[in-house]
């Protein structure tokens, strides 16, 4: 690698996947990494450092992560000293997957779906003799971190010194006409734009109102520079959408100052309205349901990882009966309550027409076949259970690498025997589904993997699902609500630190 960014050892844990991901999106902030690009490289040194942890056998006694750029591809390289993966290429192959393969940690088909490239190379083939995943991408160009303002000035002399008083605080990107500010502004956005307003061929009135119609570029802050300061030059810059001007000659603090302060509002501004909708996207977010579905009672409980969370929870009403789709999108917080409102929008538009009897294989096809085709969404990793619950007591289940429903009748609880492949790892895979019937006294509970799995070691995390599957058993011959109530009361103990996934369980009985 040409730089690096981070370079970063880590005893092996669960727990170190979480500080693993934390340091790598410090480093990808400080060097102004896009936000997509650094979800996807701390999803990939989460997903590579659990397997480590939870499949190599002997397990590492260290973990090493580097991360850095050599021309436009940024490379992630997480090297262990534990055992090696052996047959990896088989096992990342998609035709070894068959119809229902299993995700037993060996097969990171998860993180090579997300990068361009990918490899694992064993100890014994490198120098050092520590094993080697690698995942890059290309990445745009990298920035310095500071502000970006593009300078417009005809006059060199005057743009050479206010360049001069910007650099240091400021990425100061110096423009001798619009047409040129405009092509800056195509290649990276801008954070403000400061230009003069008498230039030959187009003005900086001109660029401004070209910036405005321009739904890229409308927002970016604007601050005129002029030598004339009357009253016609004043009506003028009124009818401008523009933040300030100022007077030529100006000096370097009070250009500092104005700067300083158009930045800090506009920034100010960006916050409150990311926060209103972060707030809108979230309420909507929140895994529910009626607590009736027609013939069937239902309880919903669940805790988020992070602000919204990646667990989603639909449901729509049909002739024939009511479709349930619990979706869990890998990673936590902004980057999967984001993809669970687009996967969200699919289910909607999927699902709204006017259908008697849908069929949740051919829900599965259908939302496989549009997230495939989604730019940013063929990247994202999601699973998906859908659930049809016909009036006349049938169920029709269908499954997406999701963890299985359970069936509680007299007094323990039995996993269906419904799976299929994770969306997009197997092409052309065509979903199958099964039926059951609920009868009195017998209850369906469906939930997202991190109900149990809780812990930073594979004991206790292996300790932690025996205490959530002995919750749920427990919680047989409790009524609906109190039932949920207690297992997410064990869950809750588990998490002293707070979830480490987003959690979600629902529970089904006919009325």
């Amino acid at each position: 690698m040409k730089k690096i960014f981070l370079e970063a050892t880590f005893t092996p844990s669960l727990g170190a996947a979480r500080e693993a991901r934390q340091a790598l999106h410090e480093a990808m902030k400080e060097a102004c990494i896009d936000q997509d690009l650094d979800n996807n490289f701390q999803l990939a040194v989460s997903e590579i450092t659990v397997n480590l942890v939870k499949h190599s056998h002997p397990p590492p006694e260290c973990v090493k992560i580097i991360f850095g750029r050599s021309g436009d591809e940024l490379i992630l390289d997480v090297l262990d000293d534990g055992g090696e993966f052996s047959s990896f290429d088989n096992q990342m192959a998609p035709q070894s997957l068959g119809d229902d393969p299993e995700e037993n940690g060996m097969g990171l088909r998860i993180v090579a779906k997300l990068f361009d490239r990918y490899e694992y190379t064993p100890g014994s083939m490198r120098q050092g003799g520590k094993n080697r995943f690698r995942v890059s991408m290309s990445g745009p160009s990298i920035g310095t971190g500071l502000p970006r303002i593009v300078l417009v000035d005809d006059d060199p002399v005057i743009r050479r010194v206010l360049e001069t008083y910007l650099s240091g605080n400021y990425d100061v990107v110096p423009c001798s006409s619009a047409g040129e500010a405009v092509e800056a502004l195509k290649n990276q956005p801008a954070d403000l734009v400061i230009s003069d307003i008498r230039m030959p061929e187009v003005s900086g009135i001109q660029l401004c109102r070209k910036m405005s119609e321009d739904a890229r570029t409308s927002i970016i802050p604007f601050i005129f520079l002029t030598a004339l300061d009357d009253e016609k030059t004043h009506q003028a810059l009124e009818s401008l959408a523009i933040d300030d001007y100022l007077v030529k000659p100006v000096t370097k603090e009070r250009l500092l100052t104005v700067t300083q302060r158009v930045l800090k509002r506009a920034s100010h501004v960006k916050c409150r309205l990311e926060e209103r909708l972060d707030d809108a996207i979230t309420s909507s977010l929140h895994p529910s349901l009626p607590p009736h579905l027609g013939g069937y009672k239902t309880s919903v409980r669940w805790r988020s990882a992070g602000a919204g969370g990646g667990d989603l929870l639909f449901h729509r009403q049909y002739t024939e009966g009511q479709v349930v789709v619990l979706a869990d999108l890998m990673g936590h917080g902004e980057q999967a309550k984001f993809f669970s409102h687009a996967v969200a929008g699919y289910l909607h538009g999927m699902l709204g027409g006017a259908v008697d009897s849908p069929s949740p294989a051919a829900i599965l096809n259908k939302l496989t076949e549009a997230l495939n085709a989604d730019r940013v969404l063929s990247r994202t990793i999601v699973t998906l259970l859908v659930v049809f619950l016909k009036d006349d007591g049938e169920i029709q289940i269908a499954s997406a690498g999701h963890p299985p429903p359970l069936i509680a009748r007299d007094g323990k609880f039995i996993a269906l025997d419904v799976g299929g492949p994770l969306p997009g790892l197997v092409s052309g895979h065509a979903y199958a589904e099964i039926s059951t019937r609920l009868n009195t006294g017998i209850r369906m509970i469906l939930y997202t993997d991190g109900l149990v799995e809780v812990g930073d070691t594979p004991s206790e995390r292996h300790r932690s699902e025996e205490s959530m599957r002995a919750a749920i058993d427990d919680s047989i011959g409790m009524p609906l609500d109190s039932a949920a109530d207690h297992v997410l009361t064990t869950f809750d103990r588990l998490c002293r630190r707070g979830p480490d996934d987003d959690a979600t369980i629902v529970l089904l009985e006919q009325t």
